[in-house]
């Protein structure tokens, strides 16, 4: 399978897993390291996807870093990080500040960077 589509499924497997963990903790509300709480967590169907959905991500995250190694590929499995800050901005509300629009523009060209050699 192309790197390409594996490194775009991993990064739209972690936006399912971003909102997924803001729905949960819209859901729970905030979350104590009580008993009551893990449970209400564990039991959470937001929660519950978000872990299968995490697990399914690390899948494709090691097939990635198998076919391109770990410098190389750590660089373009990065740009998953694009598509996350808009689902948090635009269906969690979360607005991104200026610093890091500015981590954008630096991912994206380290990764075409380290790409090009």
């Amino acid at each position: 399978m192309n790197v390409w589509l594996l490194s775009i499924i991993y990064a739209l497997v972690n936006v399912f897993v971003t909102l997924a963990w803001g729905l949960c903790i819209k859901d729970v509300g905030q979350i104590t390291f009580t008993f009551e709480s893990l449970i209400k967590l564990a039991f959470n169907k937001y929660f519950i996807a978000m872990a299968g959905l995490a697990a399914s991500a690390l899948f494709f995250k090691y097939v990635v870093l198998e076919k391109l190694g770990v410098l190389s590929g750590s660089f373009f499995l990065g740009l998953s990080i694009i598509p996350l800050i808009f689902v948090s901005w635009f269906l969690l509300g979360e607005r991104p500040t200026p610093l890091t629009w500015i981590g954008i523009a630096l991912v994206v060209l380290g990764t075409f960077l380290i790409g090009k050699q």
